[in-house]
């Protein structure tokens, strides 16, 4: 059955569904946050970035920054952690 809908996006809600199974809905957190949150391996790493966005009012572009400098291994000491 062809949905019409791009094989990669139905992986990335299906990835998504998997990463935040409660979803607390947020005017600070979008979808965009939510889809570089999806590179984030660990729930901890994934709960930090969504309090910090939500604390330091991030935009998509400074959330994807931070993740990028793995800002979350770095305050824990742990930069050994692999992204997803």
């Amino acid at each position: 059955m062809d949905l019409g809908v791009p094989q990669r996006l139905l992986y990335e809600s299906l990835k998504f569904a998997r990463a935040f199974q409660i979803l607390q809905t947020s005017a600070k957190i979008r979808w965009n946050h939510y889809r570089v949150l999806l590179r984030v391996p660990t729930k901890q790493g994934r709960d930090y970035y969504v309090r910090q966005t939500k604390k330091h009012a991030w935009s998509v572009g400074d959330l994807e920054v931070h993740v990028k400098g793995r800002l979350f291994e770095h305050t824990r000491g742990d930069s050994q952690v692999p992204l997803g």
